[in-house]
């Protein structure tokens, strides 16, 4: 049943990631590919599944054992590259907005970010080892309209089906739709509350979530403290934040990516390699002109 719902929701996901492609925005084709992806692995685990010898499961379990073994890599390779330019920088890392941070109620392991922030932040220890300390883990408080939405999503469940209680199913779907929301700070100024709040004694900041839209109003640039981070999006004013050494290194994903390169999953540089990009003052003019379109268009 959850494996047909999330072929529904993956259709739609294709279908408006197309809509919005086709009206010019950039991260319209990331949703189409993405849902497309998901719609072909819940198809071979919907044909494989039936018949009980567990080869759905099995293909299922693999690729996220790949999965996490790439999440793992791309927190490594930034903490290692830090922990050699760096040594003795005490670290605060920004974690993305988690479903359960907006729905104390929702179950835990309904979010895929969270899956995703774990084992890059796993990954990103091992690389820092004792060379640079972590002070704290700290995310933005989720704004009132997110919160809203997410009581007006329960409220439409029990309406509709007449239950009070919320499955797990229903939280998955609700957690799918809103992942683009959580994963990028809305409102500005929670960001800079969040900067406010850091202890003075840090002198690194580690994203392992999305910059905001509005890079120039961000007060994170008035503090001394080296920036960097792992994101998903980036905007067209990122490259100039690296050149101005605001942003001291990025890794983003790379376009055209190979996802389905077994061999490439044998060796960690490889698997950095086959869909990462490691960004700094030294190579972005390089990243921006063999990469067009990377950088979306920003506030």
């Amino acid at each position: 049943m959850l494996t047909t719902l999330l072929m529904l929701a993956a259709g739609a996901g294709a279908l408006f990631g197309l809509m919005k492609m086709k009206q010019g925005v950039e991260w319209g084709k990331i949703v189409l590919i993405v849902c497309v992806i998901l719609s072909i692995i819940l198809a071979t685990h919907k044909i494989l599944n039936p018949f009980g010898s567990g080869a759905g499961k099995r293909i299922l379990r693999r690729m996220e054992e790949l999965e996490a073994a790439f999440q793992r890599t791309s927190g490594e390779r930034l903490g290692v590259e830090l922990a050699k330019q760096y040594p003795g920088a005490k670290a605060v890392v920004i974690r993305p907005v988690f479903f359960k941070d907006v729905d104390p109620e929702a179950p835990s392991n309904v979010d895929s970010m969270e899956s995703k922030f774990n084992q890059r932040f796993a990954g990103l220890k091992t690389g820092l080892g004792d060379k640079i300390e972590i002070l704290d883990v700290i995310c933005p408080r989720p704004t009132v309209e997110l919160i809203g939405n997410i009581e007006d999503m329960k409220r439409s469940y029990k309406e509709r089906t007449g239950q009070d209680e919320i499955p797990l199913s229903e939280y998955e779907i609700m957690a799918w739709q809103l992942e683009s929301r959580l994963t990028v700070v809305e409102d500005i100024s929670k960001f800079n509350d969040l900067v406010k709040e850091m202890p003075e004694t840090a002198t690194m900041v580690i994203l392992l979530t999305n910059f905001p839209e509005q890079l120039d109003r961000l007060n994170l640039w008035e503090k001394k403290v080296t920036v960097a981070g792992i994101v998903d999006k980036v905007n067209a004013k990122v490259p100039s934040a690296i050149e101005q050494g605001y942003i001291s290194a990025l890794v983003i994903a790379k376009p055209n990516a190979e996802f389905d390169s077994e061999d490439a999953w044998k060796d960690k540089k490889k698997r950095f390699d086959s869909r990462l990009l490691f960004v700094t003052l030294d190579n972005v003019k390089e990243v921006v002109q063999a990469n067009e379109g990377l950088f979306q268009s920003g506030e």
